[in-house]
């Protein structure tokens, strides 16, 4: 059988970003990984491609989808964020009600600033976010476009800032 060919030629199967996984790439990892070592990294936190079938649920409840016990470890260090974003961070996520409890402890000491804007539609959103880029821009001509990043949920709404973008002469890239 095809399975146990491959199944013997690896003593451990690492996956990482393991939140992001379907039931198709759960059946394919749990097949190939039915006699090795199998180590997964991920946050369900922060679980992004539901769009495509994947869910956080595999890294939430692994040992009942593996049918084994399995160890874990949380990586609570936080070398990336300020204190106060991690605070805020976490005072969301605790809305969630299927998660794995974490509790991330800041490496930063600096506070960054956090500005909560409401907008009524998404090109208005757009509009002020592009705004922020120029103005911060022309605080320090030294940045460039490269150095700012706009994230959201799914690309279709990338769609908005893009139109603003070319509408500024702003160069960007969607990935």
């Amino acid at each position: 059988q095809l399975h146990q060919i491959v199944q013997g030629q690896y003593s451990e199967i690492i996956v990482d970003e393991f939140q992001d996984i379907n039931k198709l790439d759960f059946e394919f990892i749990k097949m190939i990984a039915g006699q090795a070592v199998l180590i997964v990294t991920g946050d369900d936190d922060q679980a992004i491609y539901g769009f495509r079938g994947c869910k956080p649920d595999y890294i939430i409840d692994l040992e009942k989808h593996l049918g084994q016990p399995v160890t874990s470890f949380e990586l609570q260090k936080n070398y990336r964020n300020p204190p106060n974003l991690i605070a805020h961070a976490n005072q969301l996520i605790q809305h969630n009600t299927n998660r794995i409890a974490k509790d991330p402890i800041p490496s930063r000491t600096d506070d960054s600033e956090i500005k909560v804007m409401a907008t009524v539609s998404a090109t208005v959103e757009a509009r002020l976010v592009i705004s922020l880029i120029k103005q911060v821009r022309e605080g320090n001509p030294a940045l460039l476009c490269s150095d700012f990043a706009v994230l959201y949920r799914t690309n279709a709404q990338s769609l908005p800032f893009q139109i603003e973008l070319v509408l500024n002469n702003v160069p960007y890239y969607v990935r």
